[in-house]
């Protein structure tokens, strides 16, 4: 048999209000603990620089401007394409962009800048499953803009595709065609942007991923806000209409204060 006479007269259980305030405080312990870790993390300085348009530099752009609990700062460096022939020669692999986090080597490679940011940025989730959720829209997101490239290099690449010597007129006839195929009902393009619809249908909260945006948003935010502008000729700016989720989150996105920048005067 037990021996209670080893407990004191007076022990009590805790109530459940001073378990709770315990739970509580636990809590705010480790959130503190985080986000001190967070900001030991956050580089003193980063320097992002790309052509002055949104191109594939904007997401990462998007994760650092938008990021929880507050905007990481970063160097927005703008370059005019007219710059870009002087500068070409500098760079590791001839392209933009380019990254430089506080003095370390010059980084290239836009995916791999955007997964950084988004880790940084609070826009990546920790746990490995969530990661795959994330992975597989911004995969899809991926696939439905292969379905443009061809489009966008015919006319500054025709011999990639077997076509040399033709005329500049006629390789925007081209381009025309193919964009006209893009645009059509049921094309590849409406496959895959039908397939994000419906990852979206049994979301609560609008986002593809939990309830909060994370890399998988911003990647097909910046998809459509690129065709809203109408910067594709033959690609019509209302394309997503049919799309009544990817619009939801889409302005969800937009709403969100440094996604889209002001317009300069």
């Amino acid at each position: 048999p037990h021996n209670l006479s080893r407990f004191p007269r007076n022990h009590t259980i805790p109530s459940f209000s001073l378990l709770r305030a315990a739970f509580f405080l636990l809590v705010l312990i480790q959130t503190q603990a985080f986000c001190l870790a967070m900001s030991a993390a956050i580089p003193s300085k980063i320097k992002l620089t790309y052509f002055d348009i949104d191109g594939v530099a904007e997401k990462v752009r998007i994760c650092l401007r938008t990021a929880s609990p507050a905007p990481i700062p970063f160097e927005d460096v703008r370059v005019a394409f007219p710059e870009f022939a002087a500068l070409k020669p500098t760079l590791p692999n001839g392209q933009l962009p380019i990254m430089q986090i506080d003095d370390g080597p010059v980084m290239t490679q836009s995916a791999g800048m955007f997964r950084w940011a988004g880790r940084l940025s609070g826009h990546m989730p920790q746990d490995p499953m969530e990661q795959l959720k994330v992975e597989e829209i911004m995969g899809l997101v991926e696939d439905m803009a292969k379905e443009i490239s061809p489009s966008l290099y015919i006319t500054r690449k025709p011999e990639d595709f077997g076509h040399f010597g033709v005329a500049p007129e006629k390789l925007t006839e081209f381009q025309l065609k193919l964009r006209a195929n893009i645009a059509a009902p049921g094309s590849a393009f409406h496959k895959v942007a039908a397939n994000l619809e419906k990852k979206l249908e049994g979301s609560t909260s609008g986002w593809f991923c939990g309830d909060k945006p994370t890399c998988a948003d911003i990647e097909m935010f910046v998809r459509m806000h690129w065709l809203k502008k109408g910067v594709l000729d033959g690609i019509p700016t209302d394309i997503w209409s049919t799309y009544p989720n990817l619009e939801k989150m889409f302005a969800q996105m937009a709403a969100i204060p440094g996604a889209i920048l002001p317009k300069k005067a």
